[in-house]
């Protein structure tokens, strides 16, 4: 009799206790979502058309921070927009391999194999090129934001 009511709280005290020490839902990786977020930046950033180079220009820069997005902002505005309007540029960005190389909860760095395509009134046939991209990113409000680029 002892013994079967020994058991019978074990039964139920074991299932209790392993309950509350095992958590329910797994800790949030805090570098979920950067090489997504690098690669729509990447994307958004040599991306555009001649027809809605504006918006997408603006577009871009919501993936940027610091001072690339100061420096984005003056090539667009002193390149980029004349450029594509005059000459009738679309350029197309397509990421066929990425990495994280390093990161943190705020910072994080990924390489990035970007194929590149450029189309004009005035181009014979698309140009075509493909590079590699370090891509340095911080975590602003919660979001991963592109804070550089560049060619390797």
């Amino acid at each position: 009799m002892v013994l079967s009511a020994v058991v019978g709280a074990a039964a139920v005290a074991v299932p209790v206790a392993v309950s509350t020490l095992v958590p329910t839902d797994p800790p949030e990786d805090p570098t979920a979502g950067v090489l997504d977020a690098a690669a729509a930046g990447v994307t958004a950033v040599l991306g555009y058309r001649s027809d809605t180079v504006d918006p997408d220009v603006a577009r871009a820069q919501t993936h940027l921070t610091g001072d690339f997005l100061t420096y984005y902002r003056d090539v667009a505005d002193s390149t980029v927009v004349p450029g594509a309007r005059a000459r009738g540029l679309t350029s197309t960005a397509t990421v066929s391999a990425r990495s994280l190389v390093s990161a943190t909860e705020s910072e994080a760095v990924t390489l990035l194999f970007v194929d590149q395509t450029v189309t004009g009134r005035d181009l014979p046939e698309p140009q075509t090129s493909s590079t590699s991209l370090r891509v340095r990113l911080g975590r602003v409000d919660g979001q991963w934001l592109i804070s550089a680029l560049d060619p390797i």
